[in-house]
């Protein structure tokens, strides 16, 4: 297995005694020869992740001793045929991610040995066969990604029940695996789902399920994850689920309900839910809760998110909150929360996001932002409130924030620092910005800014670093002169001197005829020299003389003299903070199939996101050690760093000891295996091409070094 080997599976397998035949991980085409299914010797057949097509023949119920059967990640199409149930020894199928469609038979309910069951990813229609609910050893159930209908089966029977016996099969990885997600399910969650004690996770999302979560689910003590997102549920949240004492995620949102009676998630939130103790992320937002958050949730030591946006929630933000040392984001937006917010929130060392915007909170902020020795905040959005007072001057101590929103309070006083780099602002800089005496730092860099710097106020002494890369900048402070016509705003040109036109117009078409005849014969050398660039590269990769972060010719930083800049208004979409179950369904569970790369620091993914998009995702080491406050300071720290020579950090997943980063999907292969010429890889690259990989590559190292604040070195 995984030895890359082409070409159709050899007939003369058929003849051999074969127990075991694993073909994983290669890339074999074709169809399966149909005389391997009477063998009676084989117990194990394995062929995942190659180009396998055709279809399942009736001839598979002749392969009585087979015990194992994994065909995911292939191109089988067709239906899965009703002689599959003649496999009575059968304890692990694995059909995921193929082009299998029609119904699920009812037969493969004879196959009372089976203990996982996975028919993901295909094109499958029609009802839950209830033959499937009597399976007695079945452990893992997937089924999602497909177009099954009807009812979840309610049938009584010992359906996951089996808690201490675990079938002993290397292809078993999925123990108390319950995934019917995304397919077309109505109807409510069965009751009986509470006795099945084996379940750890159960994935209900992305159907039309309604009524009310059952409180039997409360029983199931191995439960991990709840995920109910994207159905029609309504009514309470049951208080007993606080007894499911291993529940670390619980997801709720984003249910659409649509009778216009109300009937959303509503009264009070359950006091009981904090004696789930091991949960690390609540997700309640978008319903009608109304009442007080209740103290309680601060006992929830393992909380990394905690969302209670868009409800009806009053009162004051409870102290407790502030006993959450894990949480990384606290989403109190769209609520009737009154009242100042607590100093206490100072406490949670690992906050980054906190969102409290259209509430009715009031107050000075400067306790809260007063004291900043320890906390890392990175987004505040408390606009949208009737905050009063001055803003602190410790805010410009917040190293780390990125964004802070105040519009719509009532707050008085100075500004004292304006960072609007990073735009498209055009025009002149008007003299008005430079002449509030309070401010005290301004940063106008990287915009469309042209004309001269102003003469007053703050722009007598400001960095030229906090004016680079902008457009025909000119002054004193720049030390470059500006001609006559910098000083006078653009007018329309009299139409009293045709002569003088017509020069202008003559001179400018010879200009341009010059240029293109020279274009020409550098193009025409370059045809023949042989050292014409072709499309590895795109143009945007090629340096150009307006590249604004060209450090390699230099060697120095225009921005080498900048002070420490916090960002305050950087604009920039904020990091994917993705959930465990969404990296699971994006990568197929990890899949050996959609490894696209592998090294000392782990293993990176081909994903497709929820949204559609392509990403890359790289499932880290455990060997590298680093605690979950670095690891979130550092990623929030490289999500910033944006150059057209680096690979954008998309978002991240820190779950347990897992830590998950979710990169910029690029399609044309590595780096590593254009420039090495391996055995099946990309076409072999000239000197002229490696020169401008080489220069890219300088650039981004450059940037990384000198450009960016604070400086990483790679």
């Amino acid at each position: 297995m995984n030895n890359k080997i082409h070409g159709v599976i050899p007939e003369y397998f058929v003849g051999l005694p074969l127990i075991s035949l694993e073909l994983d991980s290669n890339n074999f085409t074709g169809t399966i020869p149909v005389r391997l299914w009477s063998s009676s010797t084989l117990i194990e057949f394995s062929a995942s992740d190659n180009q396998l097509e055709g279809s399942l023949p009736a001839e598979i119920g002749n392969a009585m001793s087979l015990q194992v059967v994994v065909l995911s990640n292939n191109y089988i199409t067709g239906k899965i045929p009703d002689q599959i149930g003649k496999l009575q020894s059968l304890s692990v199928l694995n059909l995921n991610s193929n082009y299998l469609e029609g119904n699920i038979p009812a037969a493969i309910g004879n196959c009372t040995e089976l203990g996982s069951l996975d028919l993901g990813s295909n094109w499958l229609n029609g009802s839950i066969p209830e033959e499937i609910v009597g399976l007695p050893q079945l452990l893992c159930l997937i089924l999602s990604h497909n177009n099954l209908s009807g009812h979840i089966p309610w049938k009584n029977s010992k359906y996951f029940q089996q808690d201490s016996v675990i079938p002993a099969s290397s292809f078993l990885q999925h123990i108390g695996v319950y995934d019917l997600s995304f397919n077309q399910l109505t109807g409510s969650i069965p009751e009986v789902l509470g006795d099945c004690s084996v379940l750890t996770y159960i994935l209900l999302n992305g159907n039309s399920l309604s009524g009310e979560i059952p409180g039997s689910l409360s029983r199931l003590s191995n439960l991990t994850t709840l995920d109910l997102t994207g159905n029609l549920f309504s009514g309470n949240i049951p208080f007993e689920i606080g007894d499911a004492v291993k529940l670390q995620g619980l997801y709720l949102g984003d249910n659409r309900f649509t009778d216009l009676t109300g009937n959303l998630f509503s009264g009070n939130i359950p006091f009981e839910i904090g004696d789930a103790v091991k949960l690390q992320g609540l997700y309640l937002g978008d319903n009608r809760f109304t009442g007080q958050i209740p103290e309680t949730l601060g006992k929830l030591n393992g909380l990394v998110k905690l969302n209670l946006s868009s409800n009806m929630l009053s009162g004051p933000v409870p102290i407790g909150l502030s006993k959450l040392y894990g949480l990384t984001h606290l989403d109190l937006s769209s609520n009737m929360l009154t009242a100042e917010l607590p100093v206490e929130l100072l406490r949670m060392v690992n906050l980054v996001g906190l969102y409290a915007q259209h509430n009715r909170l009031s107050g000075h902020i400067d306790r809260l932002f007063g004291k900043l020795d320890s906390w890392r905040l990175q987004i505040a959005n408390l606009s949208c409130n009737s905050f009063t007072g001055t803003l602190p001057s410790s805010l410009g101590n917040m190293s780390y924030l990125t964004v802070l929103d105040l519009h719509r309070n009532s707050f008085t006083g100075l500004i004292q620092y304006l960072d609007i780099s990073e735009n498209s602002f055009d025009g002149q800089i008007p003299p008005e910005l430079c002449a509030p005496t309070s401010l005290y730092y301004l940063n106008l860099a990287e915009n469309e800014l042209n004309g001269p710097v102003p003469r007053n106020g703050l722009c007598l002494k400001i960095n030229k670093s906090s004016l680079a890369s902008n457009k025909n900048l000119c002054g004193r402070v720049l030390d470059v002169k500006c001609s006559p016509n910098n000083f006078r705003a653009q007018k329309k040109l009299p139409l009293t001197n045709i002569w003088g036109l017509v020069s202008v117009s003559i001179g400018t078409i010879l200009i341009i005829l010059t240029v293109i005849i020279v274009l020409r014969i550098w193009l025409a050398r370059c045809g023949r020299d042989g050292k014409r660039p072709n499309n590895i590269l795109s143009e945007s990769s090629k340096p150009n003389s307006s590249d604004q972060n060209l450090y390699l010719l230099t060697g120095i930083s225009s921005r080498s003299k900048e002070p420490l800049s916090i960002n305050i208004a950087m604009f920039q979409q904020p990091l994917l903070k993705l959930t465990p179950a969404e990296i699971l369904e994006s990568t197929n569970n990890f899949c050996k199939a959609n490894i696209i790369g592998d090294g000392g620091f782990g293993t990176v993914y081909k994903a497709t996101l929820p949204d559609g998009r392509t990403v890359a995702v790289k499932k880290l080491s455990q060997a590298k050690a680093q605690g979950p406050r670095e690891f979130l300071a550092e990623m929030e720290t490289l999500g910033k760093v944006k150059h057209r020579n680096l690979v954008s950090l998309l978002g991240y997943c820190s779950y347990a000891n897992e830590k998950v980063l979710v990169n910029e999907y690029m399609p044309n292969d590595s780096l590593d295996s254009w420039l090495r010429n391996r055995a099946g890889g990309p076409v072999a690259l000239d000197w002229a091409r490696r020169f401008w990989i080489i220069v890219g590559s300088a650039r981004g190292l450059a940037f990384l070094h000198h450009g960016f604040i604070p400086h990483i070195i790679h």
